[in-house]
C-alpha cells in the first residue's frame, strides 16, 4: 500500500534536543527520562551526589566539575573530558571511561570496579583508597599517580603507565602489570606476590616490597 500525503504528515520528526547549558538542567532532563548527553559543556559544573545512573556523557566536557559522591554507575564518558574534576567518593562501577582525559582528577575512595579505563589519560590522579577491583585499565597513563591502599585486586593494566605511581599498600592480587611501566613507581607494603608482573619494567628507583624478587617475577631492569 501507498502511503498517501496525509499519512506523511503524521510522521514529523522531533528537533534535535539542544544540550542542557546547567547542571540543574541536566538533572531536570535526566529525571523526566532523557540519558543521552554526548558533547555536553558543564565545566566547573555543581553536580555533588547527583544520581545519574547509566548517564550518556560521551565527549562531555566536565573540566572541573564537581562531580564528588555522585552516583555514575554504569554511565558512558568515553572521551569525556574531566581533568581536574572532583569525583571523591563518586560511583563509576561499570562505567565506560575509554580514552578518557582525567589529568589531575581527584577521585579519592571513588568506586571503579569493573569500569573500562582502557587508555584513558590518568596523569597525576588521587586514586587513593580507591576502589579498581577487576577494573580495565589496559594501556592508560598512571603516570605519578596516587594510589595508595587502593584495592587494585584482578584489575588489568596490561601496558600500563605507572611510572612514578605512588602504590603504598595497594592491593594487588590477582592484577596483571604485564608489559607495565612501573619504573620509579613506589610499591612499598602493596601485595604482589601474586601480582602477574612478566616484561614488566623497573630501574634502580622502584620501591618494593620488602623481600620482593623482581627477576623471579619475569620483571625488566631498564635504565
Amino acid at each position: 500500500m501507498l502511503a498517501t500525503a496525509s499519512d506523511a504528515a503524521e510522521v514529523i520528526a522531533k528537533p534535535p534536543m539542544t544540550p542542557p547549558r546547567t547542571a540543574e538542567e541536566l538533572i531536570q532532563r535526566y529525571r523526566a527520562g532523557e540519558r543521552e548527553f554526548k558533547q555536553v559543556n558543564l565545566s566547573n559544573a555543581f553536580l555533588f551526589e547527583a544520581q545519574l545512573m547509566e548517564i550518556d556523557l560521551e565527549a562531555a566536557n566536565l573540566r572541573g566539575t564537581n562531580l564528588s559522591a555522585a552516583n555514575l554507575c554504569r554511565s558512558i564518558l568515553s572521551r569525556a573530558d574531566l581533568g581536574a574534576a572532583k569525583l571523591t567518593g563518586t560511583n563509576l562501577s561499570g562505567a565506560t571511561l575509554e580514552a578518557a582525559c582525567c589529568r589531575v582528577a581527584n577521585l579519592k575512595g571513588a568506586d571503579l570496579s569493573e569500569a573500562r579505563l582502557m587508555e584513558a589519560d590518568l596523569w597525576r590522579v588521587n586514586l587513593s583508597h580507591a576502589c579498581l577491583r577487576a577494573t580495565h585499565l589496559q594501556s592508560a597513563n598512571l603516570s605519578n599517580a596516587k594510589l595508595m591502599e587502593a584495592d587494585l585486586r584482578e584489575a588489568n593494566f596490561w601496558k600500563g603507565q605507572l611510572n612514578r605511581a605512588n602504590l603504598v599498600g595497594a592491593n594487588l592480587v590477582g592484577t596483571i602489570l604485564w608489559a607495565a611501566d612501573l619504573r620509579g613507581a613506589n610499591l612499598d607494603s602493596s601485595s604482589l606476590e601474586s601480582a602477574s608482573l612478566e616484561q614488566a619494567l623497573y630501574d634502580q628507583t622502584t620501591v618494593f616490597p620488602e623481600g620482593f624478587n623482581p627477576v623471579r617475577k619475569g620483571m625488566q631492569l631498564t635504565s
